[in-house]
This record gives C-alpha cells, sequence and structure tokens, in this order.
C-alpha cells in the first residue's frame, strides 16, 4: 500500500508557520525591551499549554536548559544513535529496509505512513522533499522516526534516557523539565509530553500507566526536525 502525500500545502504551511514565528519573536523584542519582568512572566506562562500539577516552580530558564539535550535531535535505536534529518542510508546500512516500493516524490512533498523494518523490528520514518525536483524515496532526508517500545529491541534518548515499560512521566520531567504541551488521560491513563522548539521541530512521548486499553509497551517517541 503506497504511502500517503502531503504536497505542496505542507510546505506552504511550514513556510507560513516560519514567518508566523518571526513575526511574533519581533514582538516579543519589543515587550522585553519595555519591561523585563512582563517579559519573564509571559515566557513562564506559555512554557505549558496546561498548568504545571507539581507544586514546585520550575523557572523557564532551568527548563530549557534541561530540554536543550532533546533539541539534538538524537535518538538511539538498538544501541545505534541518529540524529535528524538523515539519509535513509544511515538507517540501511544498520540493517533497516523500507517496506514497499521506492517510488519516486515530487518536489516539495513529505511522506506519511512509510516503515522501515529490520528482522522482527519495524519504525515509522517520514521523509521530505525540499527541493523542486522529483526525488526517490530512498533520496529524501528523513525528518520524523516514529517508535514504539514494543516494536524495537531498546530506545535511548539524549542524557541517558532509557525510554521503556517502566518510564513514567515524573523520569520526563526530572530529566528535561516541564514539557510545552501536555495531552492526559485519566480513562486510559495516558500521557503525552511534547517538548517543542519551533511547530515542525519537536520530540513527542507518549507513555501508558497499563490501567486503560493498552499497556506499557505501546508507549511510543516520536522526533521531528525539518531544517531548511
Amino acid at each position: 500500500m503506497c504511502p500517503l502525500h502531503i504536497y505542496n500545502c505542507f510546505m506552504e504551511e511550514f513556510t507560513h508557520e516560519k514567518m508566523i514565528a518571526l513575526l511574533l519573536a519581533s514582538v516579543l523584542t519589543v515587550v522585553t525591551m519595555a519591561s523585563c519582568t512582563v517579559s519573564i512572566k509571559k515566557n513562564s506562562d506559555n512554557a505549558s499549554s496546561q498548568p504545571a500539577e507539581s507544586s514546585e516552580e520550575v523557572s523557564s530558564e532551568e527548563t530549557g536548559a534541561k530540554a536543550d539535550a532533546l533539541f539534538t535531535y538524537q535518538i538511539t535505536i538498538d544501541d545505534v544513535t541518529y540524529t535528524l534529518p538523515c539519509s535513509y542510508e544511515e538507517f540501511h546500512k544498520n540493517g533497516w529496509v523500507m517496506e514497499g516500493e521506492d517510488e519516486d516524490v515530487a518536489g516539495r512533498t513529505k511522506m506519511l505512513g512509510v516503515y522501515l523494518k529490520k528482522d522482527s523490528e519495524r519504525i515509522g520514518v517520514q521523509p521530505v522533499n525540499l527541493s523542486s525536483d522529483t526525488m526517490k524515496l530512498t533520496e529524501c532526508p528523513i525528518v520524523q522516526v516514529d517508535v514504539t517500545i514494543k516494536d524495537v529491541t531498546s530506545i535511548e534518548l539524549p542524557g541517558g534516557l532509557k525510554f521503556d515499560e517502566n518510564t513514567k512521566p515524573e523520569d520526563l520531567v526530572e530529566k528535561y523539565g516541564e514539557p510545552d504541551e501536555t495531552y492526559d488521560s485519566e480513562e486510559s491513563d495516558r500521557y503525552t509530553y511534547v517538548y517543542k522548539q519551533d511547530v515542525y521541530n519537536t520530540v513527542e512521548f507518549t507513555i501508558y500507566g497499563g490501567n486503560g486499553t493498552l499497556e506499557p509497551k505501546y508507549g511510543s517517541v516520536e522526533v521531528e526536525n525539518i531544517v531548511e
């Protein structure tokens, strides 16, 4: 089955989001010059989309410094470290093979539904063609990797975090500080923590506590880093 496609609309959105980010950065610079106190408070308010559950306050500087390790966009799978974006060849030389055909990818196109396999293991990837010319799928840089605990032997993130069935949400906060976004579901005992540097530069963890519909082995980590 062929991967799903996101064509020029994706790249237009990518450019549009970058322009908005630059405009917001300019506005924040003016606010900072006008009042340091107000700027610090606003940064603190925007550090998370939801109020922190812990009563202990963490400064934006401290949280940012901890999260910087994630923004190297490295992920270690089965004791091999990959830095995104990277080539398909980086995975292929370590035994990973793309499922399906090596099809043509039109310019300015991001591919979804692409998987790499190695023996009984499987990971999701998103290659993207940032050029205006057609490229083969295996020639496109891989900008996103999505790995589920049960589908590989081991996962490790920068700073030495072993991401496995025993990982708890508090382990992420201790290692990387408070996330920028959280999505919790007490009913399914599911916790999603997102650390965001920019719109298309994020690291997202999903943890299951084992009391809901899915077991901890279905937890996953998604690393995305689009650089143009």
